[in-house]
């Protein structure tokens, strides 16, 4: 029974619907709306420069990420930051 309901899941398309009030999301919605890709968006959760939860139950060797945009955002305009005062030095 439980095989069965396993092979159930993996035939479910995978459809993110994202906005711009969207606050959790997958990487799927990541990169629909950052831009930013799969390897990337786990990298920079991995060190702590976005924010992320594992919905992994215990004992399960696998789990649904998911990604906090506000964090995103907050990161890539962390960014823009400092190449703006460097412009401004440059001039």
């Amino acid at each position: 029974m439980t095989k069965l309901l396993r092979e159930e899941k993996k035939k479910r398309p995978t459809n993110v619907i994202v906005g711009p009030n969207t606050r959790w999301t997958d990487y799927h919605g990541v990169q629909e709306l950052a831009g930013i890709r799969r390897g990337l968006a786990y990298h920079l959760s991995e060190i702590g420069a976005i924010k992320s939860v594992s919905l992994k139950e215990p004992g399960e060797r696998r789990g649904k990420r998911l990604f906090f945009m506000p964090s995103i955002w907050e990161y890539l305009n962390s960014k823009l930051q400092p190449a703006a005062a460097e412009k401004r030095e440059n001039l």
